[in-house]
């Protein structure tokens, strides 16, 4: 029985015990927040200035009531560590005084202390219903600060915490206002970076940048520009990725053709030609007044040549010489497709291209040149008289010239087929001054001996 009553005392000790601890801490913050009456007086004051729109006189009141109950948040803290209770109803008043008082300094236009105080509501109370609209305040005093990537990161926050449907479509506005800023100021940065020669950072910022901005209306632009910094570095493997990329996922993009050259021409740095000649030729079918139709063309043309397909690149220079003054060929080109033309037999043809060489490089120093070749396709027309013409031109214009070998020989031919062995037999020595050992010497050698042959058979 004593026992009983001894172990009924101790429990009803430890009862007082823990509900003596709970008192206490209720006092301490109770008597911490000054008195329940002038609490409440402080905060009715300030609240009627605030509902007033007196925010100057507002925020001084807060202030104060803050200063006033600096230890009171933490008493509440401590209750609820030993009670495990939470006290609502002075939490959510004190998260009424920290948000008003920013919304004060807010539309006071004193945005560093409203900073500071939404940054602070945050932090103490991060579960209350109004943190969307603390973070939709930050997000406009960073956009007008023009702290753009803070601002956007508040009002994506902001979105998809309020359930007010008019906070929600104003973070909506901002935040897409401020992700087109921030996608044309990182275009005009590759840009600059392109024009730099800053390549790698150009390719790095449009990687981020396709991360970043999955859904923008200038990705295209961005994977256009990255695939001109990897042709520039010669990462023609991953530039031709680039540029179809764009083909195949833009087909409507502004940059398509551009996008088109692009993965032509990173083809054909890796040398895959036949690939790049059927990019190249659906550029020429598709889009034939494109201004690349103009380098289109003349790369086709050299193309064909580099991988000696003779016919098509003869098509293509015939074309060039005869009706496109508008696109440059180089002499070299120009009288390849003159002797490919006398290797065909069309030496009319050849004709109307040297005229037009003629015409095309007017003070290119290549008379020597024009006018052998003039003498070749004479020759092979059987018109002597013009050959003749020109192979004496094409001597006289530069004796020790690359073809005055060349056109002595001509001069011996057309000299033998109007019967002047004589004539003809000079020019053939002629050839043998030049070189013993060249083709066009023994040709001279096979001539001569000919000549011989028929003179003593007469």
């Amino acid at each position: 029985m004593k026992r009983s009553f001894l172990l009924f005392l101790i429990w009803m000790c430890l009862l007082t015990s823990v509900a003596g601890a709970v008192d206490s801490t209720l006092r301490q913050a109770q008597d911490s927040a000054s008195s329940p009456q002038e609490d409440s007086s402080t905060l009715d004051f300030a609240n009627g200035l605030y509902k007033r729109e007196m925010y100057g006189p507002a925020a001084e009141e807060y202030e104060k009531f803050l200063a006033a109950n600096s230890k009171g948040g933490e008493s509440f803290d401590k209750l609820r560590m030993v009670s495990g209770v939470e006290p609502p109803g002075q939490i959510r008043e004190l998260a009424s005084v920290h948000f008003r008082l920013a919304e004060s300094y807010f539309f006071l236009k004193d945005f560093k202390k409203a900073t500071s105080r939404y940054e602070s509501f945050l932090e103490k109370f991060p579960s209350d219903d109004r943190v969307p609209i603390a973070r939709y305040r930050l997000g406009r005093i960073a956009y007008d600060d023009n702290h753009l990537e803070a601002a956007l990161r508040y009002f994506q926050d902001a979105q998809n915490k309020t359930t007010d449907p008019e906070v929600k479509t104003s973070c909506l506005f901002y935040s897409g206002k401020i992700q087109k800023t921030l996608e044309i100021t990182l275009l005009e940065t590759l840009q600059t970076d392109l024009d730099s020669g800053k390549f790698e950072a150009v390719i790095e910022d449009a990687q981020n940048f396709t991360v970043r901005f999955p859904d923008s209306p200038f990705l295209d632009l961005v994977y256009y520009k990255m695939g001109i910094a990897r042709t520039a570095l010669k990462d023609y493997e991953n530039a031709a990725l680039t540029f179809r990329t764009v083909v195949d996922r833009f087909p409507s993009s502004r940059v398509y053709v551009e996008a088109l050259y692009g993965l032509a021409a990173s083809l054909d740095g890796e040398s895959k030609f036949q690939e790049a000649i059927a990019v190249y030729k659906r550029i020429l079918i598709d889009y034939p007044n494109h201004s690349l139709s103009v380098a289109v063309t003349r790369r086709l043309a050299s193309l064909y040549l580099q991988i000696e397909d003779f016919r098509q690149a003869g098509a293509f220079y015939r074309d060039l010489l005869l009706h496109r003054p508008d696109i440059e060929v180089s002499s070299d080109e120009a009288f390849w497709l003159v002797r490919y033309l006398i290797d065909e037999g069309e030496y009319t043809m050849a004709i109307k291209i040297l005229d037009k060489i003629k015409q095309r490089f007017p003070k290119g120093g290549l008379e020597h040149q024009i006018d052998f070749f003039l003498g070749e396709s004479s020759l092979y027309l059987k018109d002597y008289a013009s050959a003749l013409q020109f192979y004496s031109k094409a001597v006289e214009e530069k004796a020790d010239g690359v073809y005055a070998p060349d056109a002595y020989l001509g001069m011996g031919i057309v000299y033998a087929a109007q019967g002047n062995d004589a004539a003809a037999e000079t020019s053939f020595n002629k050839v043998l001054e030049f070189n013993h050992e060249t083709e066009v010497a023994t040709r001279a050698y096979f001539e001569l001996a000919n000549l011989r042959q028929r003179a003593e058979k007469t």
